[in-house]
């Protein structure tokens, strides 16, 4: 998987070659950002309902003491 910046680096080459125009290489970074964030969200629901599940019964120290 190419990291963030060798995307970036990539852009203009790409664009260049007349594989894309801007609008798509924009498209294509906006889907990215967009994935990423709904990644970040997903994991944050992921550890909140875990958290909140471990005080329901009683748990949250054992899970989280480590």
């Amino acid at each position: 998987m190419l990291s963030w910046q060798e995307k970036k680096s990539a852009r203009p080459a790409i664009v260049q070659a007349g594989v894309a125009n801007n609008i798509e290489v924009i498209s294509a970074q906006d889907s990215l950002a967009r994935a990423n964030d709904n990644q970040i969200l997903a994991l944050y629901r992921f550890n909140q309902a875990r958290a909140d599940f471990a005080r329901a019964v009683g748990q949250m120290e054992k899970t989280y003491s480590k």
